[in-house]
């Protein structure tokens, strides 16, 4: 349903409009309707509107309309619901974490068992291409682990589970 001629904090408090995972009203300031009045472009995805008791995640992308005398005429602005992409989103961040952890457990006992072989076994294998190739899969399985434990990164990042430590450094 359209809303013609309301304002931005009508908006908000007409329907409901919260910030994510909070009780606090979405400021005025902050919203792409004010922000379209002002002239300015912007798409916010940080934003839920409580319906029929439940709460909708939404993106809200705010623009404005110009006269011919290029002067804003009004704002438009355009409410998306965002759940399935959340939902999508918090899928492919388990599946992430699942896999990386399912990768890492064999990838580590190649990396052991390599190592140990060329550790303890290395001066009895006679044969310099085996000895090259148990070398390969060492490294190889050193720089997966490697590959995997950034998957894993990226995924508690994404997912808003590392904590920053930030210090002033010289």
């Amino acid at each position: 349903k359209g809303v013609v001629n309301v304002s931005p904090k009508k908006i908000i408090e007409e329907y409901k409009i919260y910030r994510v995972g909070t009780d606090e009203l979405y400021s005025v300031e902050d919203q792409p309707s004010y922000k379209a009045l002002k002239g300015e472009v912007s798409t916010v995805s940080d934003m839920e509107v409580v319906r029929d008791d439940k709460r909708i995640p939404i993106r809200v992308t705010g623009a404005p309309i110009y006269n011919s005398d290029k002067t804003i005429e009004y704002a438009i602005v355009v409410f998306y619901d965002i759940t399935e992409e959340m939902v999508l989103n918090r899928s492919r961040d388990e599946f992430f974490s699942i896999a990386s952890h399912e990768l890492r457990t064999p990838l580590t006992a190649i990396r052991g068992n390599t190592e140990m072989i060329l550790d303890n076994y290395k001066d009895k294998i006679k044969n310099k291409d085996v000895l090259e190739m148990l070398s390969d899969v060492h490294e190889g399985s050193v720089r997966l682990i490697e590959i995997v434990n950034d998957f894993l990164n990226v995924s508690r990042l994404e997912m808003g589970k590392i904590d920053f430590k930030i210090e002033k450094t010289d």
